[in-house]
C-alpha cells in the first residue's frame, strides 16, 4: 500500500459578485468613453467665440448713456 495523499478534488465555488465600488467604477468608466465618444463627433461644441467679456465691455462703452 502506497502512502500517498489522495489528490485534491476539484471544489465548485460559487461565482463571486462584482463589488458595488467595482459597479460604480465600471459605470464611471462608462460614462467617461460616452462622454469623450459624443465630444469627439461633435467638433463644434469647442469652437472658441467671442462671448468674452471684452466685446461685452466695448458694446457698452459705445452705447449713449441716458441723461
Amino acid at each position: 500500500m502506497s502512502s500517498e495523499p489522495p489528490a485534491p478534488k476539484s471544489v465548485a465555488r460559487p461565482a463571486r459578485r462584482p463589488s458595488r465600488r467595482a459597479m460604480i467604477e465600471l459605470t464611471l468608466f462608462c460614462c467617461a468613453v460616452l462622454t469623450y465618444l459624443v465630444a469627439t463627433g461633435r467638433p463644434e461644441w469647442f469652437d472658441l467665440s467671442s462671448a468674452t467679456a471684452t466685446p461685452v465691455a466695448s458694446f457698452l462703452a459705445q452705447a449713449p448713456h441716458g441723461n
